[in-house]
């Protein structure tokens, strides 16, 4: 998208997960925790590194930190600027030959068969395809 679009869509930062392992003991908090971040980026051969406190803090002196913190640093992590990011993808969709009808309120998405029903409150499309672009 940025090649094509020659706009810098992603500024990257790296990414820094610091956990408190004794906090989140008994917490259940299903696989949004370091375990569950590394075992996507495992499944998915996403370098990363995975640093316990001492590590952290030598790294990143600014921390104070008890001594049971685990930390996951991902080198390629960054941030998107969403409006123009939305922005580029509308534009390089419509060059590509997409329909894009924004502020159009979807009542219902299904296959018919044929390719995809899509209805709105004005009326009926009929597509091969459709991305569904929801919220954020």
């Amino acid at each position: 998208m940025e090649a094509e679009s020659r706009q810098t869509l992603v500024t990257r930062t790296g990414g820094l997960v610091i956990e408190d392992r004794a906090a989140r003991r008994d917490v259940d908090s299903g696989t949004r925790n370091i375990e569950g971040y590394t075992a996507v980026f495992d499944e998915f051969a996403v370098d990363h590194e995975l640093l316990d406190a001492d590590a952290l803090q030598a790294r990143w002196p600014q921390f104070r930190l008890d001594g049971g913190e685990q930390a996951l640093y991902q080198s390629e992590s960054g941030l998107v600027d969403a409006a123009r990011a939305n922005a580029v993808h509308v534009a390089l969709a419509r060059a590509h030959g997409a329909q894009v009808h924004e502020h159009t309120a979807v009542r219902a998405v299904r296959p018919d068969g044929e390719g995809v029903l899509v209805e709105t409150d004005d009326r009926t499309y009929r597509a091969d395809r459709v991305v569904v672009a929801a919220d954020a």
